[in-house]
């Protein structure tokens, strides 16, 4: 991959892996082998004097086949989680960064017998040591970068807290089912964690 323009980018060769993991799971148009542009923003699809590009977020079968695949290989490492700091926030307070995802699925099912995702959307929470949970943003981790090798003395004791060893994970789901319901047709929309 290569940037051809600003935030505008060529796809010239996408691996074997991920076409197929788009076979197995794939609900609509295939992942191709190249991309003449992609982009990740809505505003830079079309560019005056340039080819239009793909617009790459969720529902896309690139996106969703190489997140398939990523959640496939290191679910766990995942779970267990990275310890970053937030170059916007200046407190000393530990907290705990969560991605949800809502989809909406219609009657249809795709090749591998699952039921078709008709709409997603996803949302990024935070708790902390209080328990309280907030929104955090439409894409906070852009702001976090990895703790150096003091940072990480110096925070190990507070990475070790009973509160982040405890069940997270229920307490972000029942925030998100109680204080987001996104009904259709009186059907409950509910989240997914990740």
């Amino acid at each position: 991959m290569r940037e051809r323009e600003p935030r505008r980018y060529e796809i010239t060769h996408v691996p074997a892996v991920i076409r197929h993991r788009d076979h197995v799971i794939g609900t609509g148009n295939p992942v191709l082998t190249r991309y003449e542009r992609i982009t990740f923003e809505k505003d830079l699809v079309s560019v005056s004097g340039k080819p239009l590009a793909s617009f790459v977020c969720p529902g896309h079968p690139l996106l969703d086949a190489t997140i398939d695949l990523i959640l496939e290989r290191y679910r766990d490492p995942l779970k267990r989680g990275a310890a970053l700091v937030d170059l916007h926030d200046y407190s000393d307070e530990v907290r705990a960064l969560f991605y949800l995802e809502y989809a909406i699925q219609d009657a249809r099912t795709d090749r591998a017998g699952n039921r078709r995702v008709v709409s997603r959307r996803m949302q990024f929470v935070e708790i902390d040591g209080k328990e309280q949970v907030c929104d955090a943003g439409y894409v906070p981790y852009l702001d976090y970068r990895p703790l150096t090798e003091n940072e990480c003395v110096l925070v190990a004791p507070a990475l070790a807290a009973d509160w982040l060893q405890g069940d997270l994970e229920s307490q972000i789901i029942t925030h998100a089912a109680t204080r987001t319901k996104h009904f259709v047709d009186g059907i409950f929309i509910g989240p997914r964690l990740y």
